[in-house]
């Protein structure tokens, strides 16, 4: 409040019970107050109106609250005063898409994370990715975009729209990198290929001793990819090179660079040169599931990426995702990652 000649401050003393409950003083008078707490990390207003009617829960001259509880919120006047309280992980965001989060981000709204038996049926369940992704390093539970895991399980890389890369390698999560590192690993620097935003990332063993082939494209088209080897247990990036996914028709499918993957993850099914689909890889574009085999086997050397005959929407697909139970929703997946070790398939989105 500014008045001729002078400055007056007014200071409001908020309060937080170790809930992570935020209390909002009210005011009464004829002026009014606005106050704003960041109590749950979600900024949150509320008013206080004069005149000296009681507002709801109130008392005489402390005026209605006006609430304004943020997504992961709820609210209650209680004596002329917001009372805001976090809601609890894993409800849905309230007008925005998402779920509610813990830990250090009780009462953010962020991306959930569901997972499956698979290949074997059985049941969704579905957590906040703060739930799931935790301990020191972390990736905070918005923003990603893609994630895959080693055909062992030793390593996860969770790849961010800012390009930020988190793995956690042995149950510990490792310092984050950048994209750049894997485009370094290139014998020739190739980052201007790469320059479009990642969209998916399969893996598979193809037989190179101790390592994973990690394939990470982009969601245009013509698409870009990125094609580099993991190992198993630990270590730098090698053997990158990156381009253009060929035009043409990969084998009974459509032309792969006109039909680039949302999200995408890999299924070892057997070892690499024994079995047609020794690698599968599973691809989501515009809702519909293509399967891929790569697996070189003696009765079939030219099936490099053939493709199964079999393409289905998401809600009919192996991956059932239909929005049952607690199923994703189709169109609502961002990216998948197959843990081989366990059997679960797990998928995140909003």
């Amino acid at each position: 409040m500014f008045r001729s000649g002078s400055v007056i401050l007014f200071v409001l003393v908020l309060g937080a019970c170790f809930d992570g409950t935020v209390i909002e003083p009210g005011s009464g008078g004829s002026g009014g107050a606005s106050t704003t707490s960041v109590g749950t990390g979600i900024s949150t207003t509320s008013s206080t109106a004069g005149g000296g009617s009681p507002g709801a829960g109130g008392t005489g001259g402390q005026g209605p609250c006006n609430c304004q509880p943020g997504p992961c919120e709820t609210s209650e006047c209680v004596d002329g005063r917001c009372v805001y309280t976090p809601r609890a992980p894993g409800e849905d965001c309230a007008g925005v898409a998402g779920v509610c989060q813990g830990g250090d981000y009780l009462g953010q709204c962020g991306q959930r994370i569901s997972s499956r038996p698979f290949p074997a049926s059985g049941a969704w369940s579905s957590q906040a990715v703060s739930e799931v992704f935790t301990g020191a390093g972390a990736p905070s539970p918005t923003g990603i975009v893609s994630a895959e895991q080693t055909t062992n399980g030793s390593r996860l890389f969770v790849f961010k729209d800012d390009g930020t890369i988190y793995e956690r390698r042995a149950g510990a999560w490792q310092p984050p990198t950048t994209f750049a590192m894997i485009l370094a690993a290139a014998p020739q620097p190739c980052p201007a290929v790469f320059a479009a935003p990642i969209a998916s990332t399969v893996r598979g063993d193809v037989g190179n001793a101790g390592a994973d082939l990690f394939i990470t494209s982009t969601d245009e088209s013509p698409t870009r990819f990125v094609q580099y080897e993991v190992s198993r247990t630990g270590g730098q990036i090698s053997n990158a090179a990156c381009g253009f996914v060929p035009d043409d028709s990969s084998q009974g499918g459509p032309m792969q660079n006109l039909i680039p993957a949302k999200y995408a993850f890999g299924d070892q099914r057997g070892a690499y040169a024994t079995i047609k689909d020794a690698v599968t890889f599973f691809k989501v574009h515009q809702g519909t599931v293509y399967i891929q085999y790569s697996g070189q086997a003696p009765d079939d050397p030219t099936c490099a990426f053939c493709y199964d005959p079999s393409v289905l929407p998401e809600a009919t697909s192996q991956l059932a995702i239909d929005g049952q139970g607690s199923a994703p929703a189709p169109g609502t997946v961002v990216a998948a990652f197959h843990d081989e070790q366990a059997g679960v398939l797990y998928a995140i989105g909003d």
